[in-house]
């Protein structure tokens, strides 16, 4: 289970959820209310392989062509020199993230809590949320018949990628926010202000998706879009690079 409280609310916002899902403002809406869709990505410094699919000749005798996908992948890294792994910059890494979302509603001074992922005894796991996959790929290299398989539709991929992680066996879960896919989204009125906070799931407790050995310089960053537009937010949408780093930001409709 992972730490809780990892990202700290101020001790108001706990003691008056209750109180505030009761409490409508005074203030006239002049607009309808709009839905804010938040949405999260992170990058990051990723490993290169060739990755193929993994093919068998069923036929009895054989007759040297492959007839039947075993439903499995191989990849093998690559390297710039024989020791040194080849590395390229992923604007899409997936990467799990803790995160809460709040608003002061219009004519209101409290943060009334939308949803969270990290508050004690909570149903939700403190880092379920998680950032896409790398989705691209480039026709990868030839690998030989090794007397039992073939290895067929060559791709070149990041570790970053869901073929890499199909060949390692590692879990491929659907990307979201607070389990919302692809974006979390909030209705906001006129004078209401956006405040959301999220921070990185440490290398330390990631499930070996990533190199991290040496740093990946992952960075989490997030937008908010208004009627399709992206919003300007205050605050920092895009974390450092550092280990554990986050990001706090709002937007206030106009």
């Amino acid at each position: 289970m992972s730490t809780r409280n990892v990202i700290s609310l101020p001790a108001s916002v706990l003691a008056l959820a209750i109180l505030l899902a009761g409490c409508d403002s005074t203030q006239p809406e002049s607009a309808p209310a709009q839905t804010a869709q938040i949405a999260f990505k992170a990058s990051a410094v990723v490993d290169v392989y060739h990755c193929w699919e993994v093919w068998s000749d069923t036929s009895d005798p054989p007759d040297g062509t492959p007839d039947t996908f075993t439903d499995s992948y191989t990849c093998e890294q690559l390297f710039s020199s024989p020791e040194v792994p080849l590395k390229q910059q992923a604007e899409n890494a997936p990467w799990r993230y803790s995160i809460a979302i709040t608003v002061i509603r219009a004519g209101q001074t409290q943060e009334e809590i939308i949803a969270a992922s990290i508050i004690p005894g909570d149903s939700i796991e403190d880092f379920v949320s998680l950032t896409p996959y790398d989705s691209n790929s480039d026709t990868g290299g030839q690998k030989p018949f090794d007397g039992q398989f073939y290895y067929l539709n060559g791709r070149r991929v990041t570790n970053a990628n869901p073929l890499y992680f199909a060949s390692r066996g590692l879990p491929i879960d659907t990307p979201n926010v607070l389990l919302e896919t692809p974006t979390y989204d909030v209705n906001l009125n006129v004078g209401d202000t956006l405040i959301v906070r999220a921070r990185k799931q440490a290398y330390a407790d990631s499930p070996g998706w990533l190199d991290t050995s040496s740093d990946p310089s992952l960075v989490l960053s997030a937008t908010v879009t208004l009627g399709g537009i992206s919003l300007p937010l205050e605050g920092t949408a895009s974390s450092p690079t550092e280990d554990k780093a986050g990001v706090t930001f709002s937007f206030t409709r106009q």
